[in-house]
């Protein structure tokens, strides 16, 4: 051909983070194309393997949580012949949902009216079924509560998307 072939580039808009998650309302993904040629390239894309669709330069939205393979290539034409780039690949990963955070376990001596007669130890439990609990942020600390009445026990949780959970439960001990 004598010519470079196109470049093509995919841009997804936020930009994940740290972790490589988003956790934004939509992710817009846009391709560009570096001809160096002079003729007009035309653009492909797959999400997840799917149908092939032509890129019409308005952005892909990705709406749902998952983790989406965005597949995309370019090809154009020099004179008579031809030329179709190598498919390359972005990889997004989207998580809306906060962790599920809830106090597992609050072991003491409880008795009438909801009072606990005895230090109270309150233990919590965290999960994140898409994108995982980030190990560097959040408290879920075990708190050792004692006498007074209105004690809090509070837990916060963040998955690698940067969701955030909160969970605070109230104790009487006397």
């Amino acid at each position: 051909i004598g010519e470079p072939p196109p470049a093509t580039t995919a841009t997804a808009t936020p930009a994940a983070n740290a972790w490589g998650w988003n956790h934004e309302a939509d992710v817009m993904i846009a391709f560009s194309v570096d001809l160096r040629v002079r003729d007009v390239a035309t653009t492909y894309y797959q999400v997840n393997g799917g149908p092939t669709n032509t890129y019409q330069g308005n952005g892909v939205d990705l709406h749902d949580e998952g983790i989406f393979m965005i597949a995309y290539w370019s090809a154009f034409r020099v004179g008579a012949g031809s030329y179709i780039e190598p498919a390359k690949s972005l990889v997004v990963r989207r998580d809306r949902s906060p962790p599920v955070l809830r106090v597992a376990n609050a072991a003491g001596v409880q008795v009438e009216n909801g009072w606990w007669r005895s230090q109270v130890r309150v233990t919590y439990e965290a999960t994140d079924a898409l994108s995982g609990l980030d190990p560097l942020r959040g408290d879920l600390t075990d708190d050792v509560l004692n006498e007074g009445a209105g004690q809090i026990a509070a837990a916060d949780a963040y998955d690698k998307a940067g969701n955030h959970a909160s969970v605070e439960q109230t104790f009487d001990i006397d």
